[in-house]
Protein backbone atom coordinates (compact mmCIF):
# COMPACT_ATOMS: atom_id res chain seq x y z
CA UNK A 1 0.00 0.00 0.00
CA UNK A 2 1.29 3.45 -0.95
CA UNK A 3 1.17 6.15 1.73
CA UNK A 4 1.24 9.53 0.01
CA UNK A 5 1.83 12.60 2.14
CA UNK A 6 0.10 15.44 0.32
CA UNK A 7 0.72 19.12 1.00
CA UNK A 8 -2.16 21.51 1.67
CA UNK A 9 -2.00 22.79 -1.93
CA UNK A 10 -2.54 19.28 -3.26
CA UNK A 11 -5.28 18.44 -0.77
CA UNK A 12 -7.17 21.58 -1.79
CA UNK A 13 -7.04 20.53 -5.47
CA UNK A 14 -7.98 16.88 -5.05
CA UNK A 15 -10.76 17.63 -2.54
CA UNK A 16 -9.98 14.54 -0.45
CA UNK A 17 -9.73 14.60 3.32
CA UNK A 18 -6.32 13.30 4.30
CA UNK A 19 -6.02 10.50 6.80
CA UNK A 20 -4.00 11.62 9.81
CA UNK A 21 -0.53 10.19 9.70
CA UNK A 22 0.09 7.70 12.49
CA UNK A 23 3.44 7.80 14.20
CA UNK A 24 5.28 4.50 14.20
CA UNK A 25 4.60 3.74 10.55
CA UNK A 26 8.05 2.98 9.26
CA UNK A 27 9.55 5.02 6.52
CA UNK A 28 9.76 2.84 3.55
CA UNK A 29 9.81 2.18 -0.07
CA UNK A 30 6.04 2.65 -0.41
CA UNK A 31 5.97 6.12 1.16
CA UNK A 32 5.86 9.21 -1.07
CA UNK A 33 5.30 12.94 -0.64
CA UNK A 34 3.65 15.12 -3.29
CA UNK A 35 3.45 18.88 -3.83
CA UNK A 36 1.81 21.13 -6.40
CA UNK A 37 3.46 24.20 -7.88
CA UNK A 38 3.22 26.56 -10.82
CA UNK A 39 5.68 27.18 -13.62
CA UNK A 40 4.34 30.14 -15.53
CA UNK A 41 0.67 29.39 -15.96
CA UNK A 42 1.10 25.62 -15.85
CA UNK A 43 0.31 23.55 -12.77
CA UNK A 44 2.82 20.83 -12.02
CA UNK A 45 3.05 18.03 -9.47
CA UNK A 46 6.24 16.58 -8.10
CA UNK A 47 6.28 13.50 -5.93
CA UNK A 48 9.29 12.08 -4.14
CA UNK A 49 9.92 8.70 -2.55
CA UNK A 50 10.77 8.92 1.16
CA UNK A 51 13.43 6.22 1.10
CA UNK A 52 15.26 6.82 -2.18
CA UNK A 53 14.29 10.46 -2.90
CA UNK A 54 13.44 9.37 -6.45
CA UNK A 55 11.25 12.12 -7.86
CA UNK A 56 8.57 12.15 -10.54
CA UNK A 57 7.34 15.42 -12.04
CA UNK A 58 4.08 15.83 -13.92
CA UNK A 59 3.71 18.97 -16.06
CA UNK A 60 0.47 20.62 -17.14
CA UNK A 61 -1.92 19.05 -14.64
CA UNK A 62 -5.51 20.16 -15.17
CA UNK A 63 -8.46 20.18 -12.76
CA UNK A 64 -9.89 17.02 -14.37
CA UNK A 65 -6.57 15.23 -13.71
CA UNK A 66 -6.99 15.82 -9.99
CA UNK A 67 -10.23 13.82 -10.13
CA UNK A 68 -8.19 10.69 -10.98
CA UNK A 69 -5.34 11.65 -8.67
CA UNK A 70 -4.30 8.16 -7.54
CA UNK A 71 -4.29 6.73 -11.06
CA UNK A 72 -2.37 9.78 -12.30
CA UNK A 73 0.42 9.23 -9.76
CA UNK A 74 0.73 5.50 -10.41
CA UNK A 75 0.72 6.00 -14.19
CA UNK A 76 3.51 8.58 -14.06
CA UNK A 77 5.62 6.52 -11.65
CA UNK A 78 5.31 3.61 -14.09
CA UNK A 79 6.22 5.74 -17.11
CA UNK A 80 9.18 7.32 -15.33
CA UNK A 81 10.61 3.98 -14.22
CA UNK A 82 10.10 2.49 -17.69
CA UNK A 83 11.93 5.46 -19.21
CA UNK A 84 14.87 4.65 -16.90
CA UNK A 85 15.00 1.21 -18.56
CA UNK A 86 14.13 -0.68 -15.40
CA UNK A 87 12.81 -4.21 -15.80
CA UNK A 88 9.03 -3.93 -16.37
CA UNK A 89 8.42 -7.00 -14.20
CA UNK A 90 10.05 -5.24 -11.22
CA UNK A 91 7.95 -2.14 -11.86
CA UNK A 92 4.73 -4.17 -12.11
CA UNK A 93 5.58 -6.01 -8.91
CA UNK A 94 6.22 -2.75 -7.08
CA UNK A 95 3.02 -1.13 -8.31
CA UNK A 96 1.01 -4.29 -7.62
CA UNK A 97 2.25 -4.37 -4.03
CA UNK A 98 1.22 -0.74 -3.73
CA UNK A 99 -2.08 -1.04 -5.57
CA UNK A 100 -3.94 0.67 -2.73
CA UNK A 101 -3.16 4.29 -1.92
CA UNK A 102 -3.83 6.24 1.25
CA UNK A 103 -3.52 10.02 1.17
CA UNK A 104 -2.12 11.36 4.45
CA UNK A 105 -0.86 14.67 5.63
CA UNK A 106 2.86 15.37 5.33
CA UNK A 107 5.11 14.20 8.13
CA UNK A 108 8.75 14.10 7.04
CA UNK A 109 10.41 17.50 6.98
CA UNK A 110 13.63 16.13 5.55
CA UNK A 111 11.87 14.61 2.55
CA UNK A 112 9.81 17.77 2.10
CA UNK A 113 13.04 19.77 2.02
CA UNK A 114 14.40 17.58 -0.79
CA UNK A 115 11.07 17.86 -2.61
CA UNK A 116 11.20 21.64 -2.34
CA UNK A 117 14.79 21.60 -3.65
CA UNK A 118 13.70 19.71 -6.78
CA UNK A 119 10.79 22.11 -7.30
CA UNK A 120 13.00 25.19 -6.91
CA UNK A 121 15.46 23.79 -9.44
CA UNK A 122 12.66 23.16 -11.95
CA UNK A 123 11.31 26.68 -11.45
CA UNK A 124 14.81 28.08 -11.91
CA UNK A 125 15.45 26.08 -15.10
CA UNK A 126 12.08 27.03 -16.62
CA UNK A 127 11.39 30.58 -15.36
CA UNK A 128 8.92 31.66 -18.03
CA UNK A 129 6.80 28.54 -18.00
CA UNK A 130 6.23 28.40 -21.73
CA UNK A 131 9.57 26.60 -22.15
CA UNK A 132 8.42 23.71 -19.95
CA UNK A 133 5.55 22.70 -22.26
CA UNK A 134 7.83 21.48 -25.02
CA UNK A 135 10.07 19.52 -22.65
CA UNK A 136 9.61 15.78 -22.24
CA UNK A 137 8.77 15.12 -18.59
CA UNK A 138 10.89 11.96 -18.69
CA UNK A 139 13.85 14.18 -19.52
CA UNK A 140 13.11 16.30 -16.44
CA UNK A 141 12.78 13.21 -14.25
CA UNK A 142 15.95 11.71 -15.68
CA UNK A 143 17.93 14.87 -14.98
CA UNK A 144 16.73 15.54 -11.42
CA UNK A 145 17.12 11.94 -10.28
CA UNK A 146 20.84 12.29 -10.81
CA UNK A 147 21.27 14.92 -8.08
CA UNK A 148 22.82 13.86 -4.79
CA UNK A 149 20.87 15.06 -1.78
CA UNK A 150 22.63 15.44 1.58
CA UNK A 151 20.36 12.78 3.07
CA UNK A 152 21.56 10.09 0.62
CA UNK A 153 24.65 8.04 0.00
CA UNK A 154 24.12 7.95 -3.77
CA UNK A 155 21.97 9.05 -6.65
CA UNK A 156 18.18 8.61 -6.26
CA UNK A 157 17.92 6.57 -9.48
CA UNK A 158 20.56 4.08 -8.31
CA UNK A 159 18.91 3.73 -4.91
CA UNK A 160 15.52 3.19 -6.56
CA UNK A 161 16.95 0.44 -8.79
CA UNK A 162 18.57 -1.24 -5.77
CA UNK A 163 15.29 -1.20 -3.84
CA UNK A 164 13.32 -2.60 -6.79
CA UNK A 165 15.82 -5.44 -7.15
CA UNK A 166 15.61 -6.25 -3.41
CA UNK A 167 11.84 -6.76 -3.55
Amino acid sequence: MFLVGATQKVLKNIDIKAVNFKEGVEEGFYRWHVNSFKVGRYTCLTMINDLTLYSVTIVGVKKKDFLNFKELLVQHVRESLLAEEINPELIDSYLKNGNEMIITNTNNRSTLGCLKEVILNIQYDYPLGRDIVGVDTQEINHYYNRFIHLKLSGYPINLMKEQLEKM
